[in-house]
């Protein structure tokens, strides 16, 4: 079996591991040759052909279609997002109103998710509770949508929440979630985990959409703006909020007429942790001092991509291109100076990069 791992991307973790017992003097293996790749390809709505393509940094192979390679089946929908939990892969498909879980190493499922609204993002609470994030259109609020993991099913309860949840995540008690409002939204949800209520409500900027955790437990959250179709309003740019995720407290923000604008659903940062950068997809991508908070004057690519993800042990900036709704895209993989490196094929609509080392 082609294995692959897969950890999520809106927060990105790499894990090292050791093959030797303790009597071994083996030396630990090289991270890229225990390191994989997963893409999320997020699929043409009306098709429902949403994918999964593997890669192994290490070889340069892939595998295009993963998830449909080891269950004999497709997905049959569209890959809204991901998150890797424990030994579990969760792949949330929107517009199937499902989530599928399988087997971050092989593949193969371990069950559907079956919900009853349409899920955006997952976070796993402990090893028998999820909450989703999910969009009713038909209701006045939208709402967390509570998860039993032993039956893989919904348990009714739910927790409101803003307009258009986009992304969750946790920090020790803590749930956050994004409420984007499609673009018109600009509040967190902080959801306390043990009460399974909204504790407190912030404002941040315009379209908060993707968030991603540091190592000391602080929250970059991406606010996408709002993109305006007609002539009677204009574009409001994005920004970037950093939160203590601990308390829930604002530390800083980045309110720049140079954060593009952009619609829907993208994950659009990348954290190097180890040189305190963050790679922002702006018509391009820009760099973050995550020490200072600051945004770049200079773009490292000036060119316009659909996802990103950063491969520490790799020193690689991963990117997807979209080629439509149509046709297939492609994973690129740069340099930290800006270099072209390497390239393969990607689904339809690649929108998401995830990295894991072998258990």
């Amino acid at each position: 079996m082609f294995k692959r791992y897969l950890l999520y991307l809106f927060a990105i973790t790499i894990f090292t591991v050791s093959c030797g017992d303790d009597n071994s003097t083996s030396p630990e293996p090289d991270p890229l040759e225990t390191t994989s790749v997963y893409v999320t390809n997020e699929g043409n709505f009306s098709d429902g052909n949403g994918s999964v393509t593997s890669y192994d940094p290490a070889d340069k192979s892939s595998l295009k279609n993963a998830f449909e390679d080891a269950n004999n089946r497709p997905l049959a929908g569209i890959i809204q997002s991901a998150h890797v939990d424990g030994d579990r892969m969760y792949l949330v498909i929107n517009s199937a109103n499902k989530i599928e879980v399988v087997d971050k190493e092989s593949m193969e499922s371990l069950g559907t998710i079956e919900m009853s609204v349409s899920p955006t993002a997952i976070e796993v609470i402990d090893d028998e509770t999820a909450f989703a994030t999910t969009l009713d259109y038909q209701a006045d609020i939208d709402s967390i949508s509570v998860l039993d993991l032993s039956s893989m099913e919904e348990t009714g309860q739910r927790i409101g929440v803003g307009n258009s949840p986009r992304d969750i995540v946790r920090v020790g008690d803590q749930i956050y979630v994004t409420n984007n409002g499609s673009g018109y939204g600009n509040t967190i949800s902080i959801i306390d985990a043990e009460s399974n209520s909204v504790e407190q409500t912030i404002e941040v900027g315009t379209g908060p959409s993707q968030m991603v955790v540091d190592n000391e437990d602080r929250i970059w959250i991406v606010c996408n703006g709002r993109v305006s179709y007609d002539e009677s309003t204009e574009d409001v740019p994005g920004s970037i909020y950093l939160l203590d995720g601990q308390t829930g407290q604002i530390l800083n923000f980045i309110e720049s007429d140079d954060i593009v604008a952009s619609s829907g659903y993208k994950y659009r940062l990348a954290l190097n942790i180890e040189d305190a950068r963050g790679y922002l997809l702006n018509n391009g991508i820009s760099m973050i001092d995550m020490n200072d908070v600051t945004l770049s004057d200079d773009k490292l690519i000036d060119r316009a991509f659909n996802a990103i993800g950063y491969l520490g042990p790799e020193q690689r900036i991963y990117v997807g291109q979209s080629n439509g709704y149509s046709q297939p895209g492609q994973a690129l993989l740069y340099d930290l100076e800006g270099a072209a490196v390497d390239s393969f094929a990607a689904g339809i609509a690649p929108n998401g990069f995830h990295f894991v080392n072998e258990n």
